[in-house]
């Protein structure tokens, strides 16, 4: 492993994770940094470095340190833009390359060679966050990959959810969903779902990938979302008033009804080097997901609001970033 050199909804009061140990004094003396580890896809990866961004413009004493995973599909794209961001912007940000793993010849699609390469990365991350504590206090680590070393090292944990709050509502209660049936959801043609903060759907009508509980696919799918209540908290690319429904049921812990909802920042919309007509783009997008085409010009302007000061995702962004302990 090798240096290559050189925001939301507030947390709901109801569901709050046990306080983290207290830092060695020897840490406080040390560099701060934000370990940002993202799943093996160039678009993940630029997400990635606007939040870490933000970041900086909240707490500009912080450093950010990028674990990088590529797969051989997308090397050659990440590489191309980490070299990119050394030669247009002067911001304390660092990328750790981890070592190649092995992938096994056996795979038969992309999704499980994603989710295998990404749980092959777990020991490479947590030697990463054990290597790099030796000379940073790392006072979280925010990922959006599958698999990750949850609070290794008693480091704050954050999954960022590059999508809507609706679809993350929805993986938040597919566990529960599983448990309650037998039935594949491409078998349930007629059935319909109820879901707290989203609207009434179709089973047969989700994603392929979710159709067929016995398909690795699913299965994957699955992991993730009962991995999704360990974390210390979500993040999520999207803003109060886009999805107040779905981030209300989020926020309030009703989509895990049998455990513990992690808080929830709603940090978006979140894009690339934004400008008010690229943050009318992202929110279009935004508004496509959730079925709100009739409102888009409010919802562009209220986008354009949250991330100005004293918006609701400039305000969420800073209250998670201000609960991380400093030196």
């Amino acid at each position: 492993m090798a240096f290559v050199h050189p925001i939301l909804s507030s947390p709901s009061t109801q569901h709050q994770h046990l306080p983290l140990l207290p830092l060695p004094p020897s840490a406080k003396r040390m560099q701060e940094t934000i370990a940002l580890y993202v799943a093996p896809a160039l678009h993940h990866m630029v997400s990635m470095v606007e939040l870490g961004k933000l970041i900086l413009h909240h707490r500009p004493q912080f450093t950010l340190t990028v674990l990088v995973a590529s797969m051989p599909a997308t090397a050659s794209a990440i590489t191309s833009y980490i070299d990119r961001i050394y030669n247009e912007i002067n911001l304390p940000i660092s990328f750790f390359h981890l070592p190649p793993v092995h992938l096994p010849e056996s795979l038969q699609n992309q999704v499980d060679t994603a989710f295998e390469f990404m749980r092959l990365n777990i020991t490479g991350v947590r030697d990463a966050l054990q290597s790099i504590s030796a000379d940073c206090a790392v006072r979280a680590l925010i990922t959006s990959a599958f698999h990750v070393p949850h609070h290794f090292l008693n480091i704050p944990t954050y999954c960022y959810f590059t999508s809507c709050a609706s679809v993350l509502s929805f993986f938040l209660q597919l566990p529960a969903i599983h448990d309650q049936t037998s039935k594949s959801f491409g078998d349930s043609k007629d059935t319909l779902l109820h879901l707290p903060g989203l609207p009434t759907m179709r089973a047969s009508l989700l994603p392929e990938p979710l159709l067929d509980r016995n398909a690795s696919a699913y299965r994957h799918f699955l992991d993730f979302a009962r991995s999704l209540p360990k974390f210390h908290g979500l993040i999520a690319n999207t803003f109060n008033l886009l999805e107040p429904d779905a981030v209300k049921a989020v926020a309030d812990g009703v989509c895990v009804p049998d455990g513990m909802t992690p808080p929830l920042y709603c940090i978006g919309p979140l894009i690339a080097d934004a400008k008010d007509q690229e943050v009318e783009k992202r929110v279009r997008q935004l508004i496509m997901e959730v079925n709100m085409r009739e409102r888009s010009a409010e919802t562009k302007e209220r986008g354009i609001a949250a991330w100005t000061e004293g918006g609701s995702s400039f305000l969420a962004l800073s209250e998670m970033v201000g609960s991380w302990k400093q030196g």
